[in-house]
């Protein structure tokens, strides 16, 4: 992560964490999702002074284990120091999707690191040993997860998410209500979309950081101090697919 001028002054930061290699320079080059969250903040608050970082690092099959999201939390934990250091009275807060949840995990159970909201989106598991909302220095852990499905199934939703969350070195789910997340919904409200793709920005405009997804709404009450308001996630009921299997392996006899 850049720490760039715009964020030495603004009063509101939000940080994003993911595995896409990606880079940005200045503000108005920032990644489409999170000048999304940006414009989408700004929008409903014209007063808010918010600026926006990513921190990048490298994805692909390495990602069933920790080794990377363990260098990149080292690194990240020291930018989060650095930001502290040099605007200790900003609102930091860290948006996480994908494996980019692993890592900032690890980063916020880092001693001396702190930030006011931390937001997971379709997270491919936290450690093991981090499975309480209350081992992460944040003031307020917020969680989304669109529906997770098969990437065979007809139904749309989160096709590889919960893959990540196979493995044994972070099978921890933010979404689960033993974790103590708040967690919020991303299925769509009549007004605005549902997630129905794993991606944060997709063609179809499904993915978490998507314009006009509920989702993105969310994330933007949560990043802001605006956390109360975010729209109650409720569990979806099983697939068409999801309720074959399951009545083929009960014997048809699931409810």
């Amino acid at each position: 992560m850049r720490l760039m001028s715009s964020l030495l002054r603004v009063g509101d930061i939000s940080i994003s964490v993911d595995e896409v290699r990606r880079v940005a320079t200045k503000m108005s080059d920032v990644v489409p999702e999170l000048s999304q969250l940006r414009d989408f903040s700004v929008a409903d608050q014209p007063d808010l002074s918010l600026a926006v970082a990513e921190f990048v690092m490298e994805g692909g099959f390495d990602v069933m284990h920790n080794d990377l999201a363990d260098a990149g939390a080292s690194n990240f934990a020291r930018d989060l120091r650095s930001l502290e250091y040099v605007n200790s009275g900003a609102h930091v807060s860290v948006v996480a999707h994908s494996y980019g949840t692993t890592t900032a995990s690890l980063a916020l159970a880092e001693d001396d690191v702190h930030v006011d909201a931390f937001v997971t989106l379709g997270s491919a598991g936290l450690p093991a040993n981090l499975d309480s909302a209350s081992d992460l220095h944040a003031d307020a852990v917020f969680s989304g997860q669109a529906q997770d499905v098969w990437a065979i199934d007809q139904a749309r939703g989160d096709q590889w998410a919960w893959t990540g969350r196979l493995s044994p070195e972070h099978p921890i789910n933010p979404i689960d209500p033993e974790f103590g997340s708040h967690s919020f919904s991303v299925a769509g409200d009549g007004t605005l979309r549902a997630v129905t793709d794993h991606g944060a920005v997709t063609s179809d405009e499904g993915g978490y950081l998507d314009k006009q997804t509920e989702s993105l709404r969310n994330v933007a009450l949560a990043t802001t101090g605006h956390g109360n308001l975010v729209s109650p996630y409720m569990p979806p009921a099983p697939t068409p697919l999801q309720k074959a299997l399951i009545e083929g392996m009960t014997n048809g006899v699931a409810d």
